[in-house]
């Protein structure tokens, strides 16, 4: 499993620049090839510091032992309100079927 540590701001802004993305009603994942690391971004529409320290608590135990992360990518996950008002079970699902969309896609480019 991927470590739930985020990348460095500079690697942050390459794979939002750079990486392949999938997109979810609420919930947007990107990904390079890398070394495991996953970050977290909220959407200021979420709410205050509070709130969306909630949904980011919430989406890494949706996270927490998840099979579609892999080892050797980096992840940008951009979440809405789904993260916070989502039943935990839908939203590890949702972001289970997300990964494994964006594993499948960015599996037979250039630079996996």
């Amino acid at each position: 499993m991927a470590r739930l540590a985020g990348p460095r701001q500079t690697r942050f802004e390459q794979i939002f620049r750079e990486g392949h993305g999938e997109v979810a009603p609420g919930l947007r994942v990107r990904c390079l090839p890398g070394t495991g690391r996953v970050g977290l971004a909220v959407s200021r529409a979420v709410g205050s510091t509070p709130r969306r320290n909630r949904a980011r608590r919430r989406f890494r135990e949706a996270l927490l032992g998840s099979e579609a992360l892999r080892p050797d990518r980096d992840y940008v996950f951009v979440l809405g309100e789904r993260a916070l008002t989502e039943p935990l079970p839908a939203l590890r699902a949702a972001a289970e079927e997300l990964l494994v969309r964006l594993n499948a896609r960015c599996a037979g480019s250039p630079s996996s």
